[in-house]
């Protein structure tokens, strides 16, 4: 997972305060325009729960606040 699809999860995450387990992956995988905006086809490169899961929790809410200041 690149870091341009990390940040866009993260911000995803945190906007919408959804769980990772079903919502998130959900997003991630099914979701045309979201997909798009990851820089991804409908069915290409699909992501589990666990690497979602550990690669969103990189980017703390603290971190996210400092990259929105920029």
């Amino acid at each position: 997972m690149d870091l341009w699809c990390i940040l866009v999860l993260a911000v995803l995450k945190r906007g919408l305060n959804c769980d990772y387990q079903h919502q998130l992956t959900d997003y991630t995988n099914e979701h045309g325009t979201l997909r798009q905006t990851m820089g991804h086809g409908i069915m290409k490169d699909r992501y589990e729960r666990r690497s979602i899961t550990d690669n969103v929790r990189l980017l703390s809410p603290q971190l996210l606040a400092r990259i929105s200041q920029r």
